[in-house]
């Protein structure tokens, strides 16, 4: 696997979280 990818991926989710909360407002 490559670290590099999982990083991407946990900051795509990150942001969809944010994206999220932000909607809840």
């Amino acid at each position: 696997m490559n670290p590099d990818r999982i990083l991407t991926r946990l900051k795509l989710y990150r942001e969809k979280a944010i994206d999220k909360e932000a909607l809840e407002f």
